[in-house]
This record gives structure tokens, sequence and C-alpha cells, in this order.
């Protein structure tokens, strides 16, 4: 600590300052001892304090140049003080000096050789370095000069085999073993160390040791015996897996395995039986999904997609509480194009677990290929009450109520949507869009104007927007200016949408341009020959050009073609233009 002569001269934000770097030193050194200062006067221990907290200070900052230069400065202070080669060696190592890194960590081991932390920063030097041998050396150090943390042995391990030093990681787990006794993570490692060093009859024997110590657990048993599948010792394997079955014949594990072996000869019907006992069986849902995959991507098994759906009920009964179960099944609906079954599949997913996000997305998926806007609106209202910021589906539920000309609702679903979408541009303009069109139908101009104007703010390219806005305005006969310049835009950006050209025709039929109009439109119809929306307005503008006749097969047309006009029926009737 500073002296009280030293620190009444010092300002408030220096006494923030040294407060501060003093909790970082201490955070930095692990708990280390307190600063060494051996003899050293105390005007030098004051410089050296004054280079430390300044150096502390700038690693802080992320200065790590400066911080080096500084720590430096201590270090020829006082070249005894460890922690100052400590903080050295990690500045050089972030800053890729390894060299250095070693020699400061090699010097903060030598001054304070009892520090774990200096020899962790050395052994993590070693690693850099690559000299994975070194680094697990260093571990065993730390565990037995240290706390004895089994992690740093398991750490040594590692090093050794990344080094190939098989022998050295077996003796090293030789050496937990003896202290811990024989385990499965063990005898897992050790396995695995020995197959790396093609010995597989080590790797074999480690294996029966625990099966032998503990005969009656299967599992075990299941780790022999696919130890022996996966090196060509099938024959062996085989009689494990049968003995593991009578003795516990709904054995997941061992069912699954006896399955992939009948696969692998292509022997379907024993292959099917199995993995339908398998999938009965109460190993985890995440295994029997891999495994129903599986069979259902193989086109070779005769009958593949019936005996997919068997399995999949199979899998519902064995788990019914697990939503994934009837995701699969939805699934197999799907690839067979039954929307209607697959989507009731997915609401018992969601009957099962109502926050699977898939789920939902997958039921409005079947709602949109069903074309059925009253499931959508019906599912997305679910939807976005266990969902409310998720928009979406607010744009589904926007979509669908539109479509049933639900208009309110679109309106709400698209404003409340259009809230959560500020991360997604595209999906914002969408609902801005629908928003602007539910606005239109409902006769709420107000709405549709402001909508439609958020969306142009937001993306003043997007033709969509500029066509709906100004044909909204030209049926409204306001603003026809701005309608005019609007969709022209949309056509100069989509030449070839039918649509937009209509939607110009129009325009210029509100601004009584009709020769001009004709023109627009009739382009319009060389594109998309039977809109009857288009043929309609042909008719107006021909019985504004005199051409009366001509107006009436254009609006008879329209009809016969589905037209759903406002006034077609009525100008049919009366043969006369209705605006």
């Amino acid at each position: 600590m500073l002296s009280m002569m030293i620190l009444n001269k010092i300002n408030n934000h220096s006494r923030y300052l040294l407060l501060l770097c003093a909790i970082i030193i201490g955070s930095l050194a692990f708990g280390q001892k307190k600063l060494s200062k051996g003899e050293l006067p105390e005007h030098i221990r004051l410089e050296f304090e004054k280079e430390f907290f300044k150096a502390a200070k700038e690693k802080m900052l992320g200065d790590y140049p400066e911080a080096i230069e500084d720590f430096k400065k201590a270090a020829e202070i006082d070249p005894n003080d460890a922690n100052t080669q400590f903080q050295l060696s990690q500045l050089y190592l972030a800053t890729k000096k390894v060299k250095e890194a070693e020699d400061a960590a090699r010097k903060a081991v030598e001054l304070d050789n009892k520090n774990f932390w200096y020899k962790t920063q050395l052994a993590e030097v070693y690693k850099n370095q690559k000299r994975f041998t070194d680094a697990a050396k260093l571990n065993i150090l730390i565990y037995e000069t240290g706390e004895q943390n089994p992690q740093n042995l398991y750490d040594a391990v590692l090093l050794f085999t990344l080094d190939k030093k098989y022998s050295d990681a077996i003796k090293t787990l030789d050496k937990i073993e003896k202290e811990s006794g024989l385990n499965e993570e063990i005898v897992k490692q050790k396995e695995q160390i020995y197959l790396l060093n093609n010995k597989l009859k080590k790797a074999i024997k480690e294996v029966e040791r625990l099966v032998n110590a503990y005969p009656l657990e299967p599992r075990y048993k299941g780790m022999l015996a696919d130890l022996l599948m996966a090196n060509g010792r099938t024959k062996e394997a085989l009689d494990i897996y049968n003995k593991i079955l009578e003795q516990d014949p709904s054995n997941g594990f061992a069912l699954f395995a006896m399955a992939d072996y009948f696969k692998s000869k292509s022997e379907y019907e024993p292959y099917f039986n199995y993995l339908k006992r398998a999938m009965a069986s109460n190993v985890d849902i995440k295994s029997k999904i891999q495994e129903m995959a599986d069979f259902v991507t193989d086109n070779k098994i005769p009958d593949g997609s019936k005996k997919s759906f068997e399995l999949s009920d199979i899998l519902i009964n064995s788990n019914p509480s697990e939503p994934i179960a009837f995701m699969m099944k939805g699934d197999l609906f799907i690839k067979e194009k039954n929307y209607e079954q697959a989507r009731l599949q997915f609401l018992q997913a969601t009957n099962a677990d109502p926050n699977v996000y898939a789920a939902w997305e997958q039921i409005m998926y079947c709602d949109d290929e069903l074309k059925n806007n009253q499931y959508m609106q019906t599912d997305c209202e679910k939807a976005v009450e266990i969902f409310p910021t998720q928009p979406r589906f607010f744009a589904y539920l926007a979509f669908a109520s539109f479509r049933l000309k639900d208009y309110d609702k679109a309106i709400n679903a698209a404003r409340n949507g259009s809230e959560y979408a500020e991360d997604e541009p595209e999906l914002l303009l969408q609902l801005l869009s629908q928003m602007g069109d539910a606005g239109y139908y409902a006769k709420k101009y107000k709405v549709c104007d402001s909508a439609y104007d958020a969306a142009l703010a937001l993306n003043n390219a997007n033709a969509y927007a500029l066509n709906n806005y100004a044909y909204f305005l030209s049926l409204r006969k306001e603003r026809l200016d701005k309608a005019d310049s609007m969709s022209l835009r949309s056509i100069e950006l989509e030449p070839g949408n039918p649509s937009y050209q209509d939607t110009y025709g129009w325009i210029l039929y509100q601004k009584k341009e009709y020769k001009k109009a004709k023109e627009y439109i009739e382009k319009a119809l060389q594109m998309s020959p039977n809109n009857a929306e288009v043929i309609e307005h042909l008719g107006d503008v021909k019985f504004k050009l005199n051409d009366k006749q001509g107006a009436m097969e254009s609006w008879l047309k329209s009809k016969e073609l589905g037209g759903e006009g406002e006034f077609l029926q009525k100008k049919i009737a009366e043969k006369n233009l209705i605006d």
C-alpha cells in the first residue's frame, strides 16, 4: 500500500484508479502472495509499485505494448518479483511473442516454484508451442505439488496423446485409476488410446476388466460387443449381444446393434424386426430418432414408406410425451403430401410441448399448402399467445386474416408483428404492406397510407409497396400525381409484372388519359391474358373511348373468368359504365 504521505497528494480520480488497479492485480495474480519486495529501500519499493500499477492499468485498458514496457521497467527495479514475470508472460503470449512468454513464465516459476498459476502459465506457453509432452509433465508436477486436482492429470493424458506418447498417457491413467478406482471414464480413455496405437487386444482387455468387475451391467457388455463389431470380430460381438438380450430382451442398445448388423448384410426383414423392438424400448429418444432417420432415408428398403409409418407409431406409443416423436410422423406425412394428417401430428407435438417453435412453423407450412386460411388464422392465434415476440407468426396471422376478409384482425396482427421485426427489415416491410392492404379494404385509409409511407421509408425501391399504394390511391381518386410517380417507379423496377402495368393504366384512366390507359392495360393483358380484373378495366376504358360494344365484350369475359368487380354485374345489366 502507498504511504499516507503519497495518498494525501492524489485526487479522488486517482484513488478510484488505484483501487481498481489493486483489484485487477489481485485477480490477475489469482490469489498469489503479496508483492515480493525483499529488502528494497522504501523509495525504490515505491518506484516499483508506481510502474507496476501503471502497467496493470494499461493491461486493463487493453494497451498491451505499453503494459509490457511498464512491467519491464518494474522488473528492472525488482528482478525478484515473480508476479511481474507472470504478468509479462501473459502479455507476451497474448501478443504472440511466444519465446519471451516462455522466458518470463520460467522466471516466475523459478522465483516462486510453489505457485500453481505460474506453473499453469508455463504449461499454457508449452501448449502454444505444441510442446505437448512438456506441458503434460508440468501438469503432472502441478498435481503432485499442488491441490491434487485430477483435472491436471486428465489434461496430461490429452497432451501426451496429442504428442502420440501413448505409453505415458496410459501410465497417467493408471495413476488416476490407482487413486480413484476402476471406472468407465478411465476405461474408455484407455480403450481409445490403445486403438490409436493399433493395440486392439489391449483395448479389448481393458473393456473386459469393466465387464468382469460389473457382470450384471449389460451396458459394459454392450461396450465390449461394440468394440468387437467395429473391429471385424462379428461372431464374438453377436454372441455378446444375444446374451444381453437373453438377460434383458428389451435392451434397446443391443437391439439397435443387431438391427445395424442385419442392415449391413442387406437382410431387411430381421433389420426391421429388431428396429421395431428397439423403438419400443426405453432407449433415449435422440438415439431412436437418429435410427429412424436412417431408416426413412434408405431407399433400398422394401415397402419403406409403409414400414416408416409403422415404426413411427411405435415411437409415439413408447414416447407419448416427446414432441419430436409426433414431428417425425408429421414429416412422413409431408413426404407423402398429406398435409391434413401432417398438420394433426404437429398439433399433437404442440400438445405435448407448446413451446416447440419448429412444430408451429411446420403447422403454418401445412396450413399454407392446404390453402386453408381458417386453419392458419386459428393456429396463428394460438402461436402468438405462446410466442408473443415472434413477428413471423403475426405475419402469417395477418395474411390469413386478410384472405378471410377479417381486415381489422389483419391490421392488428401486422401492427403487433411490426413492433418485433426491427431486426428483420424484409419481414418488417412485409408486415407494413399487409397493414396497408388491410387498411384500405377496411376503409381505414389513414392506416393504409401511414403503413405504406413507413414501408417506403424503409425501402423506397420496393415495387410491391409502390404499386399497391399507387393502386389504392387511384381507386380512391386521391393524390393521383403521387400515385402516377410511384406506379411508374414500380414498372421501372419490374417491367415484366402485368399487375404493375394495369395499375399504371388505371391511374391514367382516373386522370382521364384514356388512350394511354388502354395502351398500358393491353400490355398487362399480353402478359396475363386471363386476368378478370384487368379485362374489366379494359372494358371501362373502351367505354370511355366510345367503344361500348367492346366494353360489353370485356365485361362479359371478365364475368366468365370469375371477375368480382364491385359493379361488374350492374355494368353488364345496365350496359353502362358505373364508376
